[in-house]
């Protein structure tokens, strides 16, 4: 099972920068922009994060569109100013393993300094919070 990363951003290249370094295991990450007269564009390409170009349409609808650019069933759903700490990523590879050999999948994680990131397959359903 193949992970993609969703995250949206505007002005925010020092933190996005964290935040994509911690992404480095994932299969696809999406960055969607709303407009960053910062160095986003460079980070992203230093990265080799795909970055979109769209209007803010609100926090809700936008993170959306983010999700819907990705091509993967599971999608990670990051803040810019967030990191993925070790633990996060070794559980959610350990979750892709086991999804891939068949298996049922169940994470609990408690991730404080995170936020609210999300796991999620394409039809929304949330895998990890």
């Amino acid at each position: 099972m193949r992970v993609s990363a969703a995250i949206i951003t505007r002005d925010d290249a020092p933190a996005l920068d964290r935040c994509l370094a911690s992404l480095r295991w994932c299969d696809e990450i999406i960055v969607l922009d709303q407009g960053s007269a910062d160095d986003t564009a460079a980070v992203c390409a230093r990265h080799g994060a795909a970055l979109h170009q769209s209007a803010w349409l609100g926090f809700g609808p936008t993170k959306q569109r983010a999700v819907e650019l990705c091509r993967n069933r599971w999608v990670l759903s990051i803040d810019s100013d967030e990191e993925v700490s070790d633990e996060l990523r070794d559980a959610i590879l350990a979750a892709r393993l086991a999804a891939d050999d068949g298996g049922a999948v169940a994470l609990a994680v408690a991730e404080p300094d995170a936020g609210a990131a999300a796991a999620r397959q394409s039809d929304g359903e949330v895998l990890l919070r």
